[in-house]
C-alpha cells in the first residue's frame, strides 16, 4: 500500500470496522511491543482536529529505523486521534 519498507522493524495493522477484527503484518517479533512503544511517544501531542477518514477498514503501518529510535507512521484514518484509538484497541485485544 505505501510502497517497500525502509526500516529495522515493521509492523502493519488492518482493523476490518464491521468484522472488528486486526490483521497484523510485518516483520516484529512482538507487534503489540511496538506499538505501545509508538503510542508513548504521542502522549503529550496535543490534539488533531483533522477530520476522520470514514471507512470500512483502516490501514497503519509504523515502521522502527532502531539506527536513530524514531518512528515513522502512515495510515489511512485520516487524524491521529482515531489512528491512535485504533492501536490501543489492538494493544488491549484480548486483555
Amino acid at each position: 500500500m505505501w510502497g517497500e519498507i525502509m526500516s529495522d522493524v515493521s509492523v502493519e495493522i488492518t482493523w476490518d470496522v464491521d468484522k472488528k477484527s486486526y490483521d497484523v503484518k510485518g516483520n516484529a517479533r512482538d507487534p503489540k511491543s511496538i506499538v505501545s512503544r509508538f503510542l508513548d511517544t504521542q502522549i503529550g501531542k496535543g490534539e488533531d482536529e483533522s477530520p476522520r477518514e470514514d471507512r470500512d477498514e483502516y490501514r497503519i503501518r509504523i515502521e522502527l529505523d532502531l539506527q536513530v529510535d524514531t518512528f515513522t507512521v502512515y495510515s489511512n484514518c485520516g487524524n491521529k486521534g482515531l489512528r491512535d484509538g485504533i492501536l490501543l484497541g489492538f494493544v488491549n485485544e484480548g486483555e
